[in-house]
């Protein structure tokens, strides 16, 4: 169900931001595999289902993200406690890797995907002392990689593979591989 007639503004100001639980595991594993796999959005930039097949995080993983200590996912939720959004941020000496960038289809445009990543950059800067904060991109996303360029990332010429089979995932494309994006936090 798409928001109510309030301004995007309204609708951000009333949102917080806070610290993932393994009590959230459950919700949260259906919102991320949603935002990216399911298929939902009206444009196709704001998630994989084309692009890859499986599952994007299992509870597995989400309970390894929460429990790391230089790991940490963070929500977006609104005035009913519900989750809209998430980010994973993880410490690598000196870098941040931001990651599941993830916001429900049906709350998206209402600046919940900006609001978590300017928070993780601020995060990552302050409480965990990073200079700088990198993130994997799956190739062919221009649309999505010019947005993150307007947040200030640029890409570095690096590309990662697309993962094994072993993890469960199909690449729909040929030569699926991520591309390196990176901002200077200092």
């Amino acid at each position: 169900m798409r928001p109510s007639t309030e301004s995007s503004a309204d609708k951000s100001s009333a949102l917080q931001i806070e610290l993932a639980q393994e009590l959230d595991v459950d919700e949260l594993e259906e919102l991320v595999n949603l935002a990216y796999r399911g298929g939902k959005a009206s444009v196709s930039w704001k998630n994989e289902h084309h692009l890859v097949q499986g599952p994007r995080i299992s509870k597995a993983d989400l309970k390894h993200y929460i429990s790391e200590k230089d790991s940490a996912i963070y929500l977006c939720r609104n005035e009913s406690r519900r989750i809209l959004g998430a980010v994973h941020i993880e410490k690598h000496a000196d870098q941040a890797h931001i990651g599941m960038l993830s916001v429900d289809p049906d709350y998206q445009n209402y600046g919940i995907g900006k609001k978590l990543l300017l928070f993780a950059g601020d995060f990552a800067r302050e409480k965990l002392n990073c200079r700088e904060a990198k993130m994997f991109v799956f190739a062919g996303r221009e649309e999505l990689l010019a947005w993150y360029q307007k947040m200030g990332y640029e890409a570095t010429g690096e590309t990662m593979p697309f993962f094994g089979p072993e993890s469960g995932l199909r690449a729909l494309v040929e030569n699926a591989h991520f591309v390196v994006v990176r901002k200077n936090l200092a």
